[in-house]
């Protein structure tokens, strides 16, 4: 059973003549004729006959007309929303990243997203390195920001699928105190004896900053392990202590004067985030706008 020959039946009951239908499907009436024999052949009962000089529909075919009708229906839906699907009108973008980044880079980059896009929707993933990696070889997510440093340091990684796409931005990390510092730079190896709050042993993260540490020669006393920024952000300001932060989370307290930066004389640890995505032939419409937003995001922010 062709769709086709469907369309032709309900047209048939619609406006009762080959030829109206012929017109309104831009077909010859001999080919919607052998739309409608061939459609009778398969059914195996009477679908139409005459009256008059005109055509109705018979008893068998008035039966199956509602379903035909609702196929139809589905079928026009159906098209109608893989138009805006294809013209980024609706859809499903599905994105991953480290947990600082989701929290911090990604909401502001999907509000630039949205304002053009209302459509669309959003899955977002807060993961690791490695689950995030293997989400996009499998094809689980669309797009992932990945930090360059974890990847390097992740053995066996299956990067095989997937492409780096370009540099979104560097995250910054600095340390910040919750009591006042001297305006002067010192060196972090002589805050060894200062509380130190660190993220979760597990989190690649963590580990970064323990190659970084053990690169300046910087070895904290560390008093409290937690997972969130938020969460080590509150514990230095209770402690108080001092913490290794990404700047994005800590710019609003440093200027409240609720953190103090501690200015450090040693280079500072900044990580590369890079967008990737699943390598493939074609991406959908929602998923190559979102990169396209990326990346009009980052030239407008360097301006």
């Amino acid at each position: 059973m062709e769709f086709r020959e469907v369309r032709s039946l309900v047209l048939l009951a619609e406006l009762g003549n080959i030829q109206r239908v012929a017109e309104a499907v831009h077909l010859s009436p001999p080919g919607v004729h052998k739309h409608l024999k061939t459609l009778q052949e398969e059914l195996g009962v009477p679908l139409y006959e005459r009256a008059g000089r005109s055509l109705k529909l018979t008893e068998a075919a008035e039966c199956i007309l509602p379903y035909f009708r609702q196929m139809i229906a589905e079928h026009d839906t159906a098209r109608r929303v893989l138009d805006e699907w294809k013209g980024v009108k609706r859809g499903l973008v599905r994105v991953g990243a480290g947990q600082i980044v989701a929290t911090y880079l990604v909401p502001r980059v999907l509000e630039k997203f949205f304002s053009r896009y209302p459509g669309v929707n959003a899955s977002i993933q807060a993961a690791p390195v490695r689950p995030l990696v293997e989400r996009l070889s499998t094809g689980h997510i669309d797009l992932a920001f990945l930090a360059m440093s974890e990847l390097h340091e992740e053995p066996d990684l299956p990067t095989d699928d997937i492409d780096l796409l370009f540099d979104v931005t560097n995250l910054e990390m600095v340390f910040v105190s919750g009591t006042p510092r001297p305006a002067r730079r010192c060196s972090i190896k002589s805050l060894t004896a200062v509380p130190f709050v660190s993220y979760e042993r597990e989190l690649g993260i963590n580990r970064v900053m323990e190659h970084y540490f053990a690169a300046v020669g910087f070895h904290p006393r560390v008093v409290v392990r937690c997972d969130y920024t938020e969460t080590i952000k509150t514990m230095v300001q209770k402690v108080p202590g001092m913490s290794l932060l990404p700047l994005w989370a800590v710019e609003k307290e440093i200027k409240d004067r609720t953190l103090w930066l501690v200015k450090q004389q040693e280079r500072p640890l900044s990580l590369k985030i890079v967008l990737a995505s699943r390598k493939r032939r074609y991406a959908p419409p929602a998923v190559r706008a979102l990169i396209d937003t990326v990346r009009e995001y980052l030239a407008q922010r360097g301006r």
